[in-house]
């Protein structure tokens, strides 16, 4: 009997270290775009696109330029996709990936958006 629960207390921290194994793997900090580019680690940033700069398209892959909460720090980002709906008037954008400092630009493997709502809060009397 004695053996029978060292095996299963075994294998239920083995089961505990691979669930918590994979969760610290999915957890994405979220980093200001300073330290996204010391970094280069697979992390989020947030910001807001530079309508100035606009949207540049390649072949398959779009270009843009985020700009930080305060619209002085800004970062180049590539992501490699098709340009997700509405990013030119998305209130936020959170970029997921890594920063390449040779090409000094993010690369994004995720992109979402936050669209402005079109409905608007009413008070009630």
């Amino acid at each position: 009997m004695n053996n029978k629960n060292t095996i299963l207390l075994a294998v239920v921290a083995l089961g505990a270290i691979g669930i918590f194994k994979f969760m610290a793997g999915q957890m994405v900090p979220y980093v200001p775009f300073t330290q996204a580019v010391a970094r280069s680690e697979y992390v989020q940033i947030l910001g807001k696109v530079d309508t100035k700069k606009g949207i540049e398209h390649r072949t398959g892959a779009i270009r843009f330029t985020l700009l930080d909460g305060t619209g002085k720090d800004s970062i180049d980002i590539e992501y490699a996709a098709e340009q997700p709906l509405q990013l030119e008037q998305a209130e936020k954008v959170v970029a997921i990936g890594t920063y390449d400092a040779a090409a000094k630009i993010f690369k994004a493997d995720k992109i979402l958006t936050k669209c402005p709502s079109k409905y608007e809060k009413k008070e009630f009397k």
